[in-house]
């Protein structure tokens, strides 16, 4: 078990990387539930284990470096940014971003076979940002 999260996390955790592995989930995945239960944590698991598919150990000490480090090339953390006078952050998030993730999932993955995005808190997204989310999703 990893403690990286919480141990009630483990068991969905295993049933996710068990499907996962087994090929039985689609390209996206929506992790849900109340504030503070680790979710944030939990993506960052599966991030880690996507990223590290087909990897060898000397690789996967290098993903597990770059993430813990946020540089990862192949992983994207969406959260709020600065408004547009960077006084205080965005309270959801916008288009523009969801524009960047559209073009950063247009370019190959750089060390692996994957590319991962993780948008916190999801449900933050404003209705335009998410149509646009949505259109990206929907592409093969």
């Amino acid at each position: 078990m990893s403690d990286a999260f919480a141990p009630w996390q483990q068991r969905a955790y295993d049933q996710t990387v068990a499907a996962l592995d087994a090929g039985r989930l689609g390209h996206g995945l929506l992790i849900c539930g109340p504030a503070g239960m680790g979710k944030c944590a939990v993506a960052l698991k599966l991030a880690a284990h996507v990223l590290n598919h087909g990897v060898e150990a000397a690789g996967r000490q290098r993903n597990a470096q770059l993430i813990a480090a946020g540089t990862h090339p192949d992983l994207q953390l969406t959260s709020f940014i600065p408004n547009k006078t960077g006084d205080k952050l965005r309270t959801e998030i916008v288009i523009e971003q969801v524009r960047e993730i559209s073009q950063k999932l247009a370019l190959t993955p750089q060390y692996g076979v994957a590319q991962v995005v993780i948008v916190d808190p999801a449900d933050a997204i404003n209705r335009a940002a998410c149509n646009a989310l949505l259109k990206t999703l929907e592409e093969p």
